[in-house]
């Protein structure tokens, strides 16, 4: 059992003084059985004139701030602190066969902004994803490639990438390895989900881990009955335990991003993200 700290500043800086501004955060970590939250703050600067948070269609809080007159700048900071339990070891060639979990036979209609359907993504999956083989060891391996074949190279993609064009790459950033893995996955009509979190770069960025710097996370959970959703990271080649924090399931990256926001100006504008995540013993 581990837990941590984090502190999640994000700072948004004007061209030009904007009279309105909305966001909506999805910074709070989720309660499951793998993590507790113990402590959770929002800290807005200048205060927010209004503020209210939800749940929304997949079970991720959101916080909504309105911010109602002039300003140059604003600061949003998440703080919470989160109590995270060890990877339970589960044997991956117990899981169902894959084929018995498929949830569609037409995967064009399982589609995302970032994810969809494209033979090349089917034919790169069908080389994990066996006739017969467990799904959870499927999943791993497929995993495994998708670490091997792809190089982590932050800046040679851009928010907006699609699975298909980190595919065509063969580089990007974690956002990139995990939309690759959903399109596979969901180009087999398999159940499967975008993560989004923090993991312990103090940890996690030694070799053979790839992940130094990264704002904040994300990776890939596969569903299967037995063991229920099961969770995969490509980009450090690992099963995600007790040094990652949960924040968000989603479709893909759209439905998870955490910070969305609308400001009434034409001018440009400018958002500096620096997250620490600090073991407290």
């Amino acid at each position: 059992m581990s837990k941590y700290r984090v502190v999640h500043n994000n700072h948004y800086s004007f061209a030009e003084s904007v009279s309105h501004c909305t966001l909506e955060a999805r910074l709070k970590p989720l309660d499951n059985k793998k993590q507790t939250v113990e402590f959770s703050q929002f800290v807005v600067r200048p205060l927010a004139d209004s503020q209210h948070s939800e749940l929304d269609e997949f079970g991720n809080h959101v916080n909504y701030f309105e911010i109602a007159r002039g300003l140059r700048s604003f600061l949003l900071s998440a703080i919470h602190t989160v109590k995270t339990m060890p990877l339970v070891s589960i044997d991956l060639a117990a899981s169902s066969p894959w084929e018995n979990l498929v949830v569609s036979t037409d995967a064009d209609t399982d589609t995302s902004a970032y994810v969809g359907f494209n033979p090349e993504l089917t034919d790169y999956a069908r080389v994990s994803f066996r006739p017969d083989r467990p799904m959870l060891e499927a999943a791993f391996d497929l995993m495994q490639r998708i670490n091997a074949d792809f190089h982590y190279h932050p800046g040679a993609t851009r928010v907006d990438t699609t699975a298909i064009e980190a595919f065509q790459f063969k580089r990007g950033v974690c956002q990139d390895f995990a939309h690759v893995g959903i399109a596979c996955l969901r180009s087999l009509a398999l159940p499967v989900r975008y993560v989004s979190g923090y993991v312990d770069t103090k940890v996690n960025s030694k070799p053979p881990h790839r992940v130094a710097a990264d704002a904040s996370h994300a990776w890939f959970s596969v569903y299967d009955p037995e063991f229920d959703w099961v969770d995969f990271d490509p980009t450090n080649n690992q099963m995600p335990g007790e040094t990652y924090i949960t924040l968000a399931y989603g479709h893909d990256y759209d439905d998870v991003a955490p910070l969305k926001g609308q400001v009434d100006t034409q001018g440009g504008n400018q958002l500096k993200v620096d997250v620490d995540m600090t073991a407290l013993g």
